[in-house]
């Protein structure tokens, strides 16, 4: 199972047995097309949340985010911003969801300025 973006922990000095541990995952993203979306939807962000990973589907059907936290029943739906804030980074990551759909579909906005991603 892969993820089509997987972002794992900085790699640490952790050793187990004598061989350096596998980061720690901290998020999966899926983008969703009509070949994967049922798969992704209900065979591995499942499997992320078991893992306690936390996972979010890129729709651009609908132009949303969702964000599946582990514990999560239903998603966050993200039309708007996604922030991410992991523990122990210094500042959140801010992703200005309709600037990346305009950019991804390439369509335009009249003075939207563009795409914008707050480190």
């Amino acid at each position: 199972m892969q993820p089509d973006i997987l972002v794992i922990a900085p790699v640490g000095a952790d050793v187990v047995r004598g061989e350096v541990a596998p980061p720690a995952p901290y998020l999966a993203i899926e983008v969703l097309s009509p070949l994967t979306a049922r798969a992704d939807r209900l065979r591995k962000r499942p499997r992320y949340q078991r893992a306690a990973i936390e996972c979010r589907l890129v729709d651009l059907d609908s132009q949303l985010i969702e964000r599946w936290a582990p514990d999560d029943d239903r998603p966050q739906i993200c039309a708007e911003w996604v922030r991410w804030h992991p523990v122990g980074a210094d500042e959140a990551f801010s992703l200005d969801v309709a600037a990346l759909m305009r950019a991804v579909l390439g369509t335009s906005d009249e003075g939207s300025g563009g795409t914008t991603v707050q480190p």
